[in-house]
């Protein structure tokens, strides 16, 4: 009878270790899938955020490019004025030439007329 006991109580120890076991399993099992739902949510919030800085990322190239043709245009247009004002200046300058050996032909005409009427006079 006693035997019959012993064997009782550890029949009785058996099922309720198995049972703690499972209920260790369950638990186990319930937080492996709540972490696993925490990290597919974070892997998700990661993935937009990834996402977001991409499209950052291309709009500031976009800009960055927009921005280097600009500067190339105004460089370009830069050169350009340059130039023309180069070219007007060069123009003046050749004006002026013309002007002074206009003004020195005429009045190197208007001596010489002098000095045919002064001799015509004498």
């Amino acid at each position: 009878e006693e035997r019959q006991r012993a064997l009782e109580a550890q029949e009785q120890d058996d099922a309720t270790r198995r049972q703690s076991m499972a209920d260790l399993d369950r638990a186990a099992a319930a937080q492996a899938e709540q972490v696993q739902e925490v990290l597919s949510a974070r892997v998700f919030e990661l993935k937009a955020q990834e996402e977001e800085l991409q499209d950052r990322l291309r709009q500031v190239e976009e800009r960055e490019e927009k921005l280097e043709a600009a500067q190339k245009d105004w460089e370009a247009e830069r050169e350009q004025l340059r130039r023309q004002l180069i070219e007007s200046e060069a123009a003046a300058e050749a004006k002026r030439e013309d002007e002074v050996s206009e003004a020195a032909t005429v009045a190197s005409s208007a001596g010489a007329q002098e000095e045919a009427s002064t001799v015509l006079m004498a």
